[in-house]
């Protein structure tokens, strides 16, 4: 991993860029309260555990359950301090070329004592899926001395050593905030791209290489690509060599990104180096995922807009006019937030503006050199999708990224130019996940009566904070802790920063026309951007033409389209899945009781575990 940022821009300007991306997105916030905090039927479930973690440390008594006095306290210190275990099948290729699923089981512990700073996981990291062969035989001991919970691994020959911290007993807590029915959507394509997508590529690609098929045919050239192992590499973040007659780089070699930089024109596309390995290849994963961006970003449009449509259109109508509707008004939580100032509109389009004007200066005076009407387009971007994606969110729980979107719009207007679209794609990103932030909070603050004033504050307060702190120790690592990014740590592979990179060099230096255009490998991954927008007509027209009932709009193709993690761990779906059938299926159907006093207690203390 290279440290470009301290080859391009000094300290300030760095900071100048992140103050413009954490803040602009609040503005927008409060000019989404009307349509994202007040209607009742956005409820918001990411905040329900927040709500009960405060009723467990601010409410007294005891509840009686079963015959036991606990606590809520109680329960949540049980909850810190217990894990809990994951059966996941792994995609292994064996020596017949053929793609094999086999299980393998992690028992994740809590510990009480020290945690061991070896951070390794099982069955995660960019090696998931095939990247070695596994068919593992797993003991386990127990060190008295650290409470830590050790994980042997044997694969033929190779014997590893491996702990397991208490960091992922929290996996599932999300699914006790959501539906059932929403986790599973979400869920859906986690489980079907590894159990028959991935096979089918994988078999596509033994026929090329036994020259069935061109070359071009191997979507993904999963059968070649290699990182030092002799198995495909299935689910890395890293970008491959495509060229068979490159002088540099082997057929399916990885090839670092700065490869094929032009350091002296501000990490452009060097367009003779790119040759020798183009056209580069990414891993099923990687591309499945560009391919649900594609997907997810379609869907949100059309799906909202049948669906929500007319809401938003009274919405609108209503904020235009200063007014609220009859069903608005009831709702006890509106009548008694009405008791509160409310800052108006016009000083969030206040913000909004000062805040353009600061990116403006940021942009056209550092090294980001993104064009003026680059900041006028992101703000369109942000303002027009943050209203969709938001009620999605608000609905379901589940968030939706318009990373992939941004990186398409810039790196087709302006092909080449690395660091101007990633400089838009972390404005619109970050204006998005602020702004998404703080209407989550004012949400919050209107289930408990806070005023929007003392919400907007802190949220402003903190990300000030977050800022300057962030900044700092992510400088301090990158240039104060000598090798440590280029030195083996295990897992811990910074997963997040090297898909950043990659992307960098896929949608800013090659561009999108190179990369998913007319002729390119990826073109069909197009495709998506249709089939995506067209799907969520197929409920609607059912529930208006053929049969009425509120299962359709349950059919949420934002949230089935949904696929993220790439590099990342893949461990934890089934055990998701599990939590989140019991919790919200079974706890809630036979033991309502105990559900509305302990669910949510329980998920903000996995959260805490974590």
């Amino acid at each position: 991993m290279e440290n470009v940022a301290s080859q391009v821009m000094p300290d300030l300007m760095a900071l100048g860029f992140i103050f413009v991306t954490q803040f602009t997105g609040l503005g927008f916030a409060g000019l989404c309260r009307r349509f994202l905090v007040r209607p009742r039927a956005i409820i918001w479930p990411s905040t329900f555990a927040t709500l009960a973690l405060f009723a467990s440390f601010h409410g007294i008594g005891e509840t009686i359950t079963e015959a036991v006095i606990v606590t809520r306290k109680d329960i949540e210190n049980v909850s810190i301090s217990r894990g809990t275990s994951s059966l996941f099948p792994i995609p292994e290729e064996s020596e017949h070329g053929i793609i094999e699923m086999k299980g393998t089981q992690t028992f994740i512990v809590c510990t009480n004592g020290v945690i061991s700073t070896n951070k390794n996981r099982i069955d995660g990291g960019e090696h998931t899926y095939a990247s070695r062969s596994m068919d593992p035989s797993v003991s386990t001991m127990i060190d008295d001395t650290t409470d830590n919970l050790s994980v042997s691994i044997e694969s033929g020959e190779d014997r590893q050593q491996k702990s397991v911290t208490f960091d992922k007993m929290a996996e599932g807590r999300s699914t006790r905030q959501r539906a059932f029915w929403f986790s599973f959507l979400g869920m859906y394509l986690y489980t079907f791209i590894p159990e028959f997508f991935f096979p089918m590529l994988q078999s596509v690609s033994i026929c090329t290489r036994q020259g069935l098929n061109s070359l071009k045919s191997a979507w993904g050239l999963n059968s070649y690509l290699t990182e030092g192992s002799a198995n495909p590499v299935l689910n890395s973040v890293h970008l491959f060599s495509g060229n068979p007659n490159s002088t540099v780089f082997q057929l399916g070699e990885k090839v670092n990104p700065g490869y094929f930089y032009d350091r002296q024109n501000n990490y452009n596309l060097n367009l003779t180096a790119y040759n020798e390995v183009a056209p580069i290849h990414v891993t099923p994963f990687f591309a499945m995922q560009y391919g649900s961006s594609f997907l997810t970003i379609a869907a949100v449009l059309s799906h909202v807009g049948l669906w929500y449509g007319s809401i938003i259109k009274k919405q609108a109508k209503n904020a235009l006019k200063q007014i609220s509707d009859s069903v608005e008004a009831s709702d006890i939580h509106n009548k008694l937030m009405s008791s509160y100032w409310d800052p108006p509109d016009w000083m969030f389009l206040l913000f909004v503006t000062f805040m353009a004007g600061l990116t403006l200066v940021v942009t056209q005076f550092t090294a980001f050199v993104m064009p003026w009407w680059g900041v006028l387009m992101n703000l369109a971007v942000t303002g027009i999708l943050i209203i969709p994606i938001g009620i999605i969110t608000g609905i379901s729980g589940i968030s939706i990224s318009i990373s992939v979107l941004a990186e398409f719009l810039m790196g087709s207007l302006i092909p080449g130019q690395t660091v101007a679209v990633m400089a838009f794609k972390s404005l619109a990103l970050n204006n998005l996940n602020q702004g998404l932030l703080l209407v989550s909070g004012l949400k919050i603050g209107h289930y408990l009566h806070i005023p929007p004033t003392a919400i907007i504050t802190a949220q402003f307060i903190g990300t000030f904070l977050s800022c300057i702190v962030a900044t700092a120790v992510s400088w301090l690592i990158m240039f104060g802790m000598g090798d440590l990014l280029n030195a083996n740590h295990g897992d811990w592979r910074f997963i997040s920063y090297q898909t950043f990179y990659s992307d960098g060099a896929i949608w800013g230096a090659i561009g999108p026309s190179r990369f998913f255009g007319i002729g390119s490998l990826y073109e069909g991954l197009l495709w998506c951007f249709l089939i995506g927008f067209v799907c969520p007509f197929g409920p609607w027209l059912c529930n208006k033409y053929i049969y009425k009932a509120d299962f359709w709009k349950k059919i949420n193709f934002p949230i089935i389209f949904t696929l993220s993690g790439v590099g990342g761990f893949q461990n934890t779906i089934v055990t998701q899945l599990l939590v989140g059938f019991v919790a919200q299926v079974l706890v809630f159907r036979y033991w309502k009781s105990w559900y509305q006093t302990y669910n949510f207690v329980m998920a903000s203390a996995f959260d805490i575990g974590k």
